[in-house]
């Protein structure tokens, strides 16, 4: 198998993946999930409490020692 095959190869799996991905964030069905992703950070610190263990909790495996409360 010649290099420039294994180039080729690489470059068209490479953009498939980046148009898989860009059709996937513009799909109407993630806007809710990307939506209430994007205001995360404008959201009131009220809402964050310090959980008791960094393995509890969703986004504690980052080890934040913070989780968000569920509504």
């Amino acid at each position: 198998m010649d290099m420039n095959v294994l180039r080729e190869a690489a470059t068209v799996v490479s953009f498939l993946t980046f148009l898989g991905i860009l059709l996937w964030t513009v799909h109407p069905a993630q806007r809710a999930r990307f939506e209430e992703a994007a205001n995360a950070p404008l959201e009131d610190e009220d809402d964050l409490t310090l959980s008791p263990t960094l393995s509890q909790g969703r986004g504690s495996e980052r080890g934040t020692g913070f989780r968000v409360r569920e509504h």
